[in-house]
């Protein structure tokens, strides 16, 4: 009777040390979890000091560039690189422009997008210089200097996170404490 006991009581460890080792390998394959924060901006993709190069040697800017939504401040979209930079993107005229809100309702902070839009000027020290202002070139190799561009769209890297609520925007630390995450809890 003991020696049955035994049996069962090994074959019970057994099992449920094996379903706590498939559960805990299962649970770090799971896509969500087994990606880094940066696996949908590729280390290829420019950087912001990059784009300020482009600007200050004159060259032409690409089309397109991929970065991760901050969030708004004021009229302008912020978006920041792999590095953590942040180039604002002019999304309205001004606070009464309702009709610009339309165009990034569906922006959510710490995606990635696929943003295009043309060369406006620069922000510094809350103050905006446009890029025909006579002391841009000067003002611009400042690193407190932040880029503007005039925001045209917006396209999601990867548009099933966005739909199925998996991704990115979990490791985002502002997700959680820009959301009522936490007040849900208590």
């Amino acid at each position: 009777m003991i020696l049955k006991k035994n049996k069962k009581m090994k074959y019970n460890i057994f099992i449920s040390s094996c379903l706590t080792v498939l559960l805990f390998l299962s649970f770090f394959s799971f896509p969500a979890f087994s990606q880094t924060p940066y696996d949908d901006l590729k280390e290829s993709d420019q950087r912001v000091y990059e784009i300020r190069d482009l600007i200050q040697k004159n060259q032409p800017l690409p089309e397109t560039f991929r970065m991760r939504y901050s969030g708004n401040k004021g009229n302008y979209l912020s978006f920041y690189d792999r590095d953590g930079n942040e180039i604002y993107f002019q999304y309205r005229i001004d606070r009464w422009d309702h009709d610009a809100e339309k165009k990034i309702n569906h922006l959510i902070p710490g995606q990635a997008y696929e943003i295009s839009g043309s060369m406006k000027g620069i922000t510094l020290e809350n103050r905006y210089y446009s890029s025909s202002h006579p002391d841009f070139l000067k003002l611009l190799p400042n690193k407190s200097a932040i880029i503007v561009m005039e925001f045209q769209a917006a396209t999601p890297l990867k548009p099933d996170q966005i739909l199925f609520g998996a991704g990115e925007t979990f490791y985002d630390p502002r997700f959680f404490l820009n959301s009522g995450f936490q007040r849900s809890l208590l």
